[in-house]
């Protein structure tokens, strides 16, 4: 038997999205002490993607209308590497998340997931540039906070690189001694592409660092995280 749900009681998918995005408890709170890649700032960000197949151009215009961001390729692996580790894990309210939540955040972003991020390569003097962290301009196009050339880092496709070692960027600088996934220790990664955007995935076999993607797809298994930098 289908429960139906009267439509008067029903809320909107807008208002819906509205009310996950102002719910601190489904976010997750990233102490200065556990980002280990990058510039030190707090980060939310949800525990699961809920919004999915967009393209990526419309993931970072859906979240600006609600004034959350795409977190960028660097946001999304601290967290990837704070889950995978045995640290405790607080929500945005500075709660202790409970063990049988966790269990199924970490199901979800360590085993199951496809996701886009707010990162994209670009071409400059024959050098490829890194793009993080694209907002919405005034004229509605989407424009990076951050734009620097590639420092060092693996370009060798299909391999296991250290989530230990990475540049400033976010971007693997060592390959595993053994090429076989082990979680939270390693992860699978495709090198940068000029036009390509990084997505981050993971499955029971592996998880994978892409920095190959297509902008373009939109297909119902992508899917993005919502990020805030409100003060916690």
């Amino acid at each position: 038997m289908n429960i139906i749900l009267n439509p008067k009681y029903e809320p909107s998918v807008d208002k819906r999205i509205k009310r996950i995005l102002a719910d601190k408890s489904n976010y997750i709170w990233i102490p200065e002490d556990d980002i280990t890649i990058g510039e030190k700032k707090q980060l939310i960000l949800t525990d699961f993607p809920f919004i999915f197949n967009l393209n990526w151009v419309d993931f970072h215009k859906a979240l600006s209308k609600y004034k959350r961001e795409v977190p960028s390729s660097v946001d999304r692996l601290n967290l990837h590497i704070l889950l995978s580790s045995d640290k405790p894990v607080y929500d945005g309210n500075k709660n202790e998340i409970s063990p049988n939540k966790l269990k199924e955040i970490k199901r979800v972003a360590l085993t199951d997931c496809l996701e886009y991020t707010s990162t994209r390569f670009s071409s400059e003097k024959n050098r490829l540039i890194v793009n993080h962290n694209y907002t919405i301009d005034e004229n509605g196009e989407l424009k990076p906070l951050y734009s620097e050339p590639l420092e060092n880092c693996v370009m060798k496709d299909e391999v296991f690189v250290e989530l230990s070692s990475f540049n400033s960027q976010g971007f693997p600088t060592k390959k595993s001694k053994v090429q076989k996934y082990i979680e939270g220790k390693n992860i699978m990664y495709f090198f940068p592409v000029d036009g390509k955007i990084v997505r981050l995935g993971a499955g029971t076999v592996r998880a994978s660092l892409n920095c190959d993607g297509n902008p373009f797809l939109s297909l119902d298994g992508f899917g993005v995280r919502a990020k805030s930098l409100e003060d916690i």
